[in-house]
This record gives structure tokens, sequence and C-alpha cells, in this order.
């Protein structure tokens, strides 16, 4: 009958129409890990060890920069640590340094202190790789002798053997996506 004919009919019509069985949404490709390099204080580049586009691992200099406020800093902190530790050695021979003894000691412990903090401020200046990757978009400016501050990003590397894409699908279409479904990812350029 004529019902039989349209439910046949229907069944024909959705058989030969397809149906859109995928949904296409704008995604990004990025490196999962990436770093990018500032210098930790203003400073004069010394060295550049690395070129754009050099594969790094991490802990490889990258950058040796100098300070000379920071090396004045730490040349008078050895002369106070000296000159404390040579009062505290002639304690035998001058009274008013063993009646100061106490306070001679106290001041020995504080400049040894100042001097290993920047000691280690020094050690910050030979700029290492935080991860294993590629150097990318090395500023061309990076010449030995200039001066740059820590605003200035040195480089970025990027650990390029692991990726991620991250995508934003639209409310409207998130019922026909369930996650850890299989996507494909199409790049356009």
């Amino acid at each position: 009958t004529w019902v039989t004919a349209a439910c046949l009919s229907a069944v024909f019509v959705l058989a030969v129409i397809p149906l859109q069985t995928s949904i296409s949404v704008p995604a990004v490709l990025q490196a999962s890990s990436y770093a990018t390099i500032f210098a930790p204080t203003p400073g004069r580049l010394q060295e550049v060890l690395v070129r754009d586009g050099q594969v790094v691992k991490a802990g490889e200099p990258l950058v040796i920069l100098e300070n000379p406020s920071l090396e004045k800093e730490v040349r008078l902190a050895e002369t106070k640590v000296e000159m404390w530790d040579y009062r505290l050695g002639r304690l035998a021979g001058y009274g008013q340094d063993r009646n100061q003894r106490q306070v001679i000691a106290e001041s020995l412990r504080a400049g040894l202190a100042e001097l290993t903090g920047l000691e280690a401020k020094q050690a910050n200046l030979t700029l290492k790789a935080p991860i294993t990757g590629i150097v990318r978009d090395r500023a061309d400016s990076l010449i030995a002798g200039r001066w740059i501050d820590q605003k200035v990003p040195i480089a970025y590397l990027v650990d390029d053997r692991h990726a991620e894409i991250e995508s934003f699908v639209p409310v409207d279409e998130l019922v026909y996506i369930e996650v850890g479904q299989p996507a494909r990812f199409i790049p356009l350029d």
C-alpha cells in the first residue's frame, strides 16, 4: 500500500543522501614543551654560543653575560670577608679584637653568606637551556658587547619531539564528539 511505499521511499532517500559524519574545526599544532629565555639580570653579552635552528640539550650553555656592577660587588664582598678573617686570626695579639670576637665572627659569617649569594648570581649569568630542543627566533641583535635587560627575550627553545593539537569546538557540535575519539589533523600551511 501507499504507507509501505512511503516507508520504503524514506529508507531509500536516507540510504542515498549522505549524512554528515564529520565536523571541521580550526586547530593549532604546537610543541607541548617550550621555553622563553630571558636574562636574569641586566648585563652585557660576553658570548653567544647558539644560532637559530641549533639543537641543544638541557643544561647546555646558550649565552654568557657579564655584569660589571655585580663583579664589583663580588670583589667588595671578597675584600670584606678577607678583612673579617684577618681580624679573627689576629685575636691573640690585639685586645680590642679579643673583646669583639663574637661580633667579628658574626660579621665574617654574614660576609660569607653575602659572597655566596653574589657568586650564585654570577653563575646565573651563563644562561643554560632548561629543556632539550631547537633554538627558535634567536634575536638577530644578539652580538657580543651589546647590553640587554630582563625584558627582552633572547631566544625560544622548542621541543619538537612532542606536540599537541589545541582546538575549540563550537557548543552546538559537541554532541558529535567524544573524549578519546580519533581525529585527523590537516595542516593548511
